[in-house]
């Protein structure tokens, strides 16, 4: 089952990182999304940030099971996205890179971490 089950894991990983770099993609997208959300942009912004890697950070996780060490593997996974798709935002017109946006895209992996520890000593412990 393990070979049938990592190779779609690894597909929906992949295709959420290109759904990341098809929104990093878009030129003058903070203009974009001020016109729609206004006073709200920034906040709607920073937690798609959190959202998007706290999505990536889940399924790096499920196709890195069952390694060992799949929740490091799957958060420095995220990290190491995060970092890159910076880089790849300040090559776009009208977007910058932010060590800010890393830090933030971090909040987003360290809360899949929290979850999935904490459901897993629920778990573990009997608790449903």
């Amino acid at each position: 089952m393990l070979l049938v089950r990592r190779p779609v894991w690894l597909l929906l990983t992949l295709a959420w990182m290109g759904v990341i770099f098809a929104f990093s993609a878009v030129p003058f997208s903070g203009e974009g999304t001020e016109k729609v959300f206004g006073s709200l942009n920034f906040y709607v912004r920073k937690l798609a940030h959190v959202s998007e890697y706290a999505i990536l950070c889940l399924l790096c996780w499920r196709t890195w099971r069952p390694a060992r060490q799949a929740l490091a593997l799957g958060a420095f996974t995220s990290f190491l996205y995060a970092v890159t798709d910076e880089w790849h935002q300040s090559l776009v017109a009208g977007r910058e890179a932010r060590v800010s946006d890393v830090a933030i895209d971090s909040i987003g992996i360290a809360l899949t971490v929290m979850v999935v520890v904490v459901l897993g000593r629920t778990q573990s412990s009997g608790l449903r």
